[in-house]
């Protein structure tokens, strides 16, 4: 029996968020009477018609942003999932993230959990770009010192203070003209994968980069999240700080049917997704 009831019932993207996780999870389809049966379930009383309209109208605008290949159909009356969230982990954990943030469980630490989602944003990055990407800093061995030597071919100036440790940076992309010259595209991103995502857009501070790296063209930033921007100016005001916006929507469609460079990734996945459903739902 699934049973988890909709985590703010009163917000339309929580509750197409819940609509998404539901049918995914469960390979199935839902009625606009069934969601609006578990909306007062979820609150206590009726939502009214327009609430449900717009939640409607929401996955509608999802699955059409999703591209060529959505992860459900949807029509006036009913939705219906199309994938197998097996073949697609890192959408189902993505839906998970959106709905319950990144605390710490008994499945999983946040710092743990964190980790699945950088190597989730990183396979999306390197799929957008057409080029390379890695995860900066713990617990991997490499330094800033050897990324610029040896990948990005730029001109490294000094390593950042201990102190400083990552410096919010998570990911780096580029994509190399194949000559070992510097002067090429280099993408430095933050995952913010928690609730509090917002407090996060201006943390990463690329001029503090530029101090250690003397890149020969400007950094671009980027910034990864879980969750839908479904808002045209909410996108740009978050872009106006964080950059490149890498939002469910845009890891999906790059994701989808992507054969993955990290091989135990999707594996890692499963067995984490599953775990925290089983937390989450009775």
């Amino acid at each position: 029996m699934f049973t988890y009831n909709i985590p703010n019932p009163n917000s339309i993207s929580s509750t197409a968020d819940w609509v998404e996780l539901y049918i995914t999870y469960q390979n199935c389809g839902l009625s606009r009477t069934q969601l609006g049966s578990f909306l007062e379930s979820s609150k206590g009383k009726e939502s009214s018609d327009d609430f449900i309209k717009d939640v409607w109208n929401e996955l509608d605008y999802r699955r059409k942003m999703y591209g060529i290949r959505p992860p459900f159909d949807i029509d006036y009356n009913y939705i219906q999932c199309i994938v197998e969230w097996q073949k697609a982990p890192e959408y189902l954990a993505c839906l998970i993230f959106s709905l319950e943030g990144n605390p710490n469980t008994t499945v999983s630490s946040a710092a743990v959990a964190g980790k699945y989602f950088e190597r989730i944003s990183n396979e999306a990055v390197k799929s957008y770009i057409k080029g390379n990407s890695i995860i900066y800093g713990f617990p991997n061995d490499q330094n800033i010192e050897e990324i610029s030597n040896n990948f990005l071919f730029e001109k490294f100036n000094y390593i950042p203070p201990t102190y400083r440790k990552d410096r919010n940076l998570d990911l780096i992309a580029w994509k190399s003209w194949g000559d070992n010259r510097a002067s090429q595209l280099i993408l430095f991103v933050q995952c913010a994968a928690g609730n509090n995502w917002k407090t996060k857009t201006k943390e990463l501070n690329l001029r503090a980069w530029e101090k250690y790296i003397h890149v020969a063209s400007k950094l671009i930033k980027g910034f990864s999240i879980p969750i839908v921007i479904s808002n045209s100016e909410e996108l740009h005001e978050v872009s106006t700080d964080a950059g490149i916006v890498i939002d469910r929507l845009r890891i999906y469609r790059e994701t989808i049917n992507l054969v993955f460079d990290d091989l135990s990734l999707k594996s890692d996945l499963i067995t984490w997704c599953n775990n925290s459903i089983s937390e989450i739902v009775s």
